[in-house]
């Protein structure tokens, strides 16, 4: 927030990525006490979620879709949470507060804003992630000398979310789970 209010409106969209850098997950990965919040958490046995991480109202699709996915499970966040999809104060169809907003209401429908895009698509690569955990501790257990298991241990450990291809990422992913389902 405090980069992005450090320009105008229309300044802060010419410098998306200086205030996406700064909100990105390795910035708080680099402070030791999410470090302890986190870990302390895990200690305790419970789960520490991310609240409003990016806050929505800015258009960063990608920094919504790293910090809200894989860049969360990378840090060892449990899960995200936003504040709301529309802002509680709605307005009118024509007079909407869209600093909170992850969609713009609509006669019909709402519209999707740019970083609910990327939000979503976080909530997916996750998705593809569990679902490759669960068949390779299933594998594991199961050929535990088959050498796609240990290769794909190693792959997670040295995935590169903060400025690895997505995409790529979760192509592999979908690769590995049918390598797996297929052992």
């Amino acid at each position: 927030d405090r980069k992005r209010d450090s320009y105008s409106t229309l300044d802060g969209l010419r410098h998306m990525d200086e205030i996406a850098e700064e909100g990105s997950f390795t910035y708080n990965a680099q402070k030791d006490r999410y470090r302890q919040a986190i870990d302390g958490m895990h200690r305790q046995g419970r789960k520490i979620f991310t609240y409003m991480n990016p806050m929505a109202g800015f258009p960063l699709p990608e920094l919504h879709r790293r910090n809200t996915g894989l860049g969360m499970w990378r840090i060892g966040f449990d899960g995200t949470m936003t504040w709301a999809y529309a802002h509680i104060y709605s307005g009118s169809m024509s007079d909407q507060p869209l600093i909170y907003a992850m969609v713009v209401r609509t006669e019909g429908k709402p519209i999707d804003a740019l970083h609910y895009e990327g939000f979503r698509e976080g909530v997916y690569d996750v998705q593809y992630l569990t679902t490759l955990q669960s068949r390779l501790i299933e594998a594991a257990g199961r050929f535990p000398d088959d050498p796609l298991v240990d290769e794909t241990f190693a792959w997670l450990k040295k995935i590169d979310v903060a400025e690895g291809n997505l995409d790529m990422l979760r192509l592999e992913m979908a690769r590995r789970i049918i390598a797996l389902q297929n052992l």
